[in-house]
């Protein structure tokens, strides 16, 4: 595993883009957001509290209050992100909160009925991410066939048709879009906040399951979108949600959130990572996926992998759905 520069000249690339972030006013999606901004993107962000003051009045960005665990919130984000571009770009699920369950000790109501754990975690964490995720897939596609929704202007969609290659009778270049999720170190080790450890490994799982179809999707169709879905897994970062007072009293060093904003940006534009899940520690980065868990199972597994068999699986299934039809 080999440690890995970001070529800020690169990032230019994003000027233009409509980019989504959720959890962008305070942490990793304002450091983020305010990155996107200076290199000219256009920025709609979602948060229960607003953004600082100079990026609320940015003109590059609009902020809509935004709880990501209520289905109709984030659906309202993204249709006025349409409503305003046309279209969406790149997506950065990024809204998060600390820990909160408590697996070992019970707790009751008034009556003395035991009470479910809190599972606000995950509520935020894995539904939030999940449905922002899939916001984002289905956005891609419609832009990509030109039916975004009625939201999008004709001069929208003339206009992303043009930057495409699709306006005039030209050839059609294939939609980059990118979804790019918050995982964390404790995505792939043991982190004794259980609840947050948990929500975390299933951030890693969203991503590893959806490699294979975004893949398959890509081509799909002469109008499919090519959508990456990447990962970053910072380790202690300075955002709202680490006492950095406390850290400093034990000794221990946090990166910068600007760090780990520089490296969303690259998941973003880097068109060659596809499936990874970038791991950083004090504004150092590493790829880990395909670099070391992945490597690690193939040695075990061999070619012969689950993914591969439900592929087998897949395909006989076609196969055989073809064959039925055409004795019909």
């Amino acid at each position: 595993m080999e440690e890995f520069k970001i070529d800020l000249a690169q990032l230019e690339s994003l000027k233009g883009k409509v980019v989504i972030v959720t959890g962008g006013s305070s942490g990793i999606g304002q450091a983020t957001t305010q990155l996107l901004l200076s290199l000219n993107a256009h920025l709609i962000t979602g948060d229960l509290n607003p953004p600082p003051a100079t990026q609320l009045s940015h003109p590059n960005h609009t902020f809509l209050r935004t709880n990501v665990s209520n289905w109709d919130d984030l659906k309202a984000l993204f249709a006025l992100a349409v409503q305003k571009h046309g279209h969406i770009d790149h997506v950065f699920a990024n809204a998060g909160i600390g820990p909160k369950a408590d697996y070992l000790n019970a707790s009751y109501d008034i009556h003395g009925e035991l009470l479910e754990p809190e599972r606000g975690v995950y509520e935020v964490m894995v539904r939030g991410m999940v449905n922002t995720s899939y916001l984002g897939v289905v956005y891609m596609q419609q832009a990509a066939a030109g039916t975004s929704t009625p939201a999008a202007t004709s001069t929208q969609t003339a206009a992303r048709e043009e930057e495409e290659g699709r306006g005039g009778g030209e050839a059609t270049t294939q939609k980059q879009t990118s979804i790019v999720l918050t995982a964390s170190a404790s995505s792939f080790q043991r982190f004794s906040a259980t609840d947050y450890t948990t929500a975390k490994h299933s951030v890693l799982g969203f991503m590893r399951g959806n490699v294979t179809n975004l893949n398959n999707l890509a081509t799909s169709s002469p109008h499919a979108p090519r959508i990456r879905i990447n990962a970053i897994a910072p380790s202690w970062t300075s955002t709202g949600m680490v006492n950095e007072a406390q850290m400093a009293a034990l000794g221990i060093k946090c990166q910068s959130a600007e760090a780990v904003a520089l490296l969303v940006a690259l998941l973003m534009v880097d068109e060659t990572r596809q499936g990874q899940m970038i791991y950083s520690s004090l504004g150092r980065f590493w790829e880990i996926e395909e670099g070391v868990l992945l490597k690690q199972v193939e040695g075990i597994v061999g070619e012969q992998g689950d993914d591969a068999v439900l592929e087998k699986m897949r395909e006989m299934g076609r196969m055989t759905a073809e064959e039925n039809a055409s004795r019909a």
